[in-house]
Parts: structure tokens; C-alpha cells; sequence
């Protein structure tokens, strides 16, 4: 996918930049220091993904994970009821970000623009201690709705060629927005002051069947 095939918020488009990338010949960045970067998919087939996946390839470019920069990574939206053409965020969506200063990955659930549910679980420390931040790592989210159940949430990464869950599934959420008549996916990433901008290439978009 390009850049056309996402609406930017405020028009803000990520920098394509060849400094650093998975997959020849460009990866993407936030355009300048302290900026961050909102994009929501609006390629044909992707307006209405009520189950789905969504994974990319992140290298955070910085030689610790954290160094009190705060860095909030890998954050998706998914169920964003949010109409194509829009440049500004949804009122009502999934969104799930690692949470790095907690050690933590966040789900959250927006109504009417407003927090209305919060979960959390920590990450895995045998797992993280397995990533480079100073290399590719490929992150992967998952959603699907089970009957008397709920929402299901799952937050993976690979090494050495095999999935692996950073924390515990987020199971039983209260499932909203599947009737909606959007149900995009988004992404962000944030370049903060003071760090070395991460990059992020290989965005990939999957609908259950």
C-alpha cells in the first residue's frame, strides 16, 4: 500500500525515507521531530473489517526501548467507525499500544470520543528481552468477536520465525461497533524530541473470512 491509501490526520503524512528499510526501497517516519503521525487505511476492502489482523515491521531505532522518552509503540486502532476522506480520529473504536515506561500493553475502548473501558496486561519480560530495538521486529494485533464471550484482543511477536504473545489475550471486552457502517484499521507512531526517529515498512491488513 502507498501513501494514497490512507487518510492522514490533519494531512500530516508520514516522510518515505531510504536512511533506513525492511523492504527496499523506503520504510516511513514521522516528518520531523516531536510530530506524530495518524493514518487510517481506506483501501478498497479494507472499510469494514470487523475481525481482522493488522502487521507491520517496526525498528525502534533508539539503543533502549525506553530511555525515559516515553515512547508509546505499536499503536493500533481497529473497529474505527470513521467515515473515508475524514482527517481527524474516531469517536468510536478499538485502539492497543505497547506502553513502554509501564512495561504494558493497553486496550482501549472510545465512545463518543470519551474512554469507555480500559484494559491492561503486562508484557512478557521473557519475551521482550528477546528484541533489539536497534533492529526489524515484526509485531502483529489480532481481533475477533466470540458468541457469550466477547471481544478477543491479541497483542504477538515473531522471533526467529514463530508468533509469540507479548502478554495475556484480552478476552471477554465488551464487543461493540461491528454494526457500524465503518470498521477501519489505523496506525500510529510518534518521532519524540530528544530520540532518533523509529521507522516503520510492511504494513499488512488482513479481514476474517
Amino acid at each position: 500500500m502507498g501513501l494514497n491509501d490512507w487518510d492522514w490526520r490533519n494531512n500530516i503524512q508520514p516522510a518515505i525515507t531510504n536512511e533506513k528499510y525492511y523492504s527496499p526501497p523506503y520504510s516511513i517516519r514521522a516528518p520531523s521531530e516531536g510530530q506524530s503521525v495518524y493514518g487510517f487505511c481506506k483501501a478498497p476492502g479494507t472499510e469494514k473489517i470487523t475481525n481482522g489482523r493488522v502487521e507491520f515491521v517496526y525498528n525502534h531505532n533508539n539503543t533502549e526501548w525506553d530511555e525515559s522518552f516515553g515512547y508509546l509503540i505499536g499503536y493500533i486502532w481497529f473497529r474505527a467507525a470513521l467515515a473515508l476522506g475524514s482527517t481527524t480520529l474516531p469517536n468510536d473504536c478499538y485502539r492497543v499500544y505497547i506502553d513502554l515506561p509501564a512495561f504494558q500493553v493497553v486496550l482501549v475502548r472510545d465512545y463518543h470520543g470519551s474512554v469507555a473501558g480500559s484494559y491492561r496486561h503486562g508484557i512478557y519480560t521473557d519475551v521482550w528481552s528477546q528484541l533489539d530495538p536497534l533492529t526489524w521486529n515484526w509485531f502483529r494485533v489480532t481481533w475477533w468477536s466470540v458468541p457469550d464471550v466477547g471481544l478477543v484482543v491479541r497483542y504477538e511477536v515473531k522471533i526467529n520465525n514463530t508468533w509469540y504473545k507479548i502478554c495475556g489475550d484480552f478476552v471477554g471486552i465488551p464487543d461493540y461497533y461491528s454494526g457500524y457502517t465503518y470498521n477501519r484499521v489505523g496506525f500510529a507512531f510518534t518521532w519524540v524530541s530528544g530520540s532518533n526517529p523509529p521507522h516503520i515498512d510492511n504494513i499488512k491488513i488482513y479481514k476474517a473470512i
